[in-house]
């Protein structure tokens, strides 16, 4: 939408169009609407997954990759959904792609934070920070004393 653009003001005038794609894509992750599929996310592996000392999400779809007989090097792309992100036991965060069934729930939370980071990245140059793109897309704008 902001490509078709041709100057900042048009720019500007396309981001209340954009919060309503947010908002669409919002309600369609808490509907469950979105296919487990639509949302796998793709990491790059610098170095072997052994040899990594923090356990990154990359690392544990990796490790269970691994675990099924998957050949891993450095240089691999892995691909797993987030399913549990904030798990303590941190092999239920993610599922590796390969793991992934019919009934595999994703984490809709984490979803969103995702949505709301990215938004925020694009928009940032306007004002927005995450806050404000999660309060536009419940429909709770900001207001300040100054406004």
């Amino acid at each position: 939408m902001f490509a078709e653009a041709k100057n900042s003001k048009e720019l500007l005038e396309k981001i209340p169009d954009a919060l309503k794609i947010l908002r669409d894509f919002r309600e369609k992750l808490l509907a469950g609407d979105v296919s487990v599929w639509d949302l796998i996310i793709t990491k790059h592996l610098s170095k072997d997954p052994k040899t990594y000392k923090q356990i990154v999400c990359q690392v544990i779809a990796a490790k269970q990759q691994m675990k099924e007989g998957v050949e891993v090097a450095a240089g691999k792309n892995v691909k797993f959904l987030f399913t549990s992100a904030e798990n303590k036991r941190y092999d239920r965060r993610v599922a590796a792609d390969e793991l992934i069934e019919k009934n595999t729930r994703s984490d809709v939370k984490k979803y969103l934070l995702l949505l709301y980071a990215s938004a925020a990245n694009m928009l940032s140059p306007f004002g927005y920070s995450v806050k404000t793109i999660y309060d536009e897309v419940r429909g709770q704008q900001q207001t300040t004393l100054t406004a």
